[in-house]
């Protein structure tokens, strides 16, 4: 598997991303989010 080189700025997006899936996850029921559509 090749290594993808990511600016300073595109893994700070990545971890912020990630971050609010997580929170997104814990306020609601997955279904219901992926339901939604977003």
């Amino acid at each position: 598997m090749e290594k993808i080189k990511l600016t300073e700025k595109e893994v700070e997006y990545l971890n912020d991303f990630v971050k609010m899936g997580r929170k997104v996850a814990r306020e609601f029921d997955p279904g219901t989010y992926f339901a939604s559509g977003q």
